[in-house]
């Protein structure tokens, strides 16, 4: 295996520790949990695409009036998995390049990024009008799609797959796992993503990360 030059990580449940994922304290913070629901039971029917089952579930806020504002007062203090600040410091000392690669809501990945000084975002984006109101979504980051954030980091460094490493915990990122040089389960929720990790962590804390780096 080359040297690892970028290790991406997952964020809800990898970096964050809420329980769920940032979608989901969005809706239980605006009340729109259960309005969402059959937007959830559309997709896993396949009647509707993960960037369609985004839309609808983000309209929702829109009929709600909910702004960038509202969604920086939620996350404001969004709870981190332990031992994050130390780890992402230290594997910067160390010379990598970290990139954060994301389905979970981009308020919430900017404000992650910006504060660790992460070297690459990718989130899903959602849109705002002018006075901030949340009118739609940009783009959704899925399977298929965290994969081609995968590509275009490799593209940007200049280096192949075998060089970029990823920290994830749930089947949302298989397929970056199957992609990258080195993978890391981090308490994963998946029996799947555990057969293709090459190390599994199962202490919720991200310093456990640093012997493999």
């Amino acid at each position: 295996m080359k040297k690892i030059k970028v290790i991406v990580f997952d964020m809800d449940g990898t970096l964050t520790d809420t329980g769920s994922s940032t979608w989901t304290v969005a809706h239980e913070a605006f009340g729109t949990l259960n309005d969402a629901k059959p937007h959830k039971e559309l997709f896993e029917a396949k009647k509707i695409d993960v960037f369609e089952w985004g839309v609808l579930d983000i309209s929702l806020w829109t009929r709600k009036g909910v702004t960038k504002q509202d969604l920086e007062r939620v996350f404001q203090n969004i709870k981190l998995v332990e031992g994050v600040e130390e780890t992402l410091k230290e594997l910067k000392s160390k010379g990598y390049k970290i990139a954060l690669v994301t389905g979970g809501l981009s308020v919430v990945a900017e404000m992650i990024a910006k504060k660790f000084g992460f070297d690459y975002v990718f989130s899903s984006e959602l849109a705002f009008d002018y006075d901030g109101l949340v009118v739609g979504l940009r783009r959704m980051y899925d399977f298929e799609t965290k994969v081609d954030a995968l590509k275009e980091i490799a593209e940007k460094e200049g280096i192949g797959f075998d060089r970029i490493a990823v920290v994830g915990d749930s089947s949302n990122d298989i397929d970056m796992f199957k992609k990258a040089g080195f993978r890391v389960a981090f308490c994963p929720d998946s029996k799947e993503l555990e057969k293709v990790a090459d190390v599994v962590v199962n202490k919720k804390n991200l310093k456990e990360i640093l012997k493999y780096f």
